[in-house]
């Protein structure tokens, strides 16, 4: 069951990265008023923050898993 959960938390991320790099590639390639970077910060923001909610949440388990 780990490696199916991996998978997925995996793909999110890279989901996630790709629409953030879509809004970066955008906001360079369009300059647009509209664009100031605040949006992609705070997606990439969010994105960080998972990531460590992620790694944080895989090691309470392995630590779970090594005192049964």
């Amino acid at each position: 069951m780990r490696r199916p959960a991996f998978y997925l938390v995996a793909s999110v991320v890279i989901v996630q990265m790709l629409m953030a790099a879509g809004v970066l590639f955008g906001c360079f390639a369009r300059p647009d008023p509209r664009c100031t970077g605040d949006k992609a910060s705070d997606l990439l923001n969010n994105i960080i923050v998972q990531t460590f909610a992620l790694y944080a949440a895989e090691k309470v388990s392995h630590k779970d898993d090594k005192q049964v």
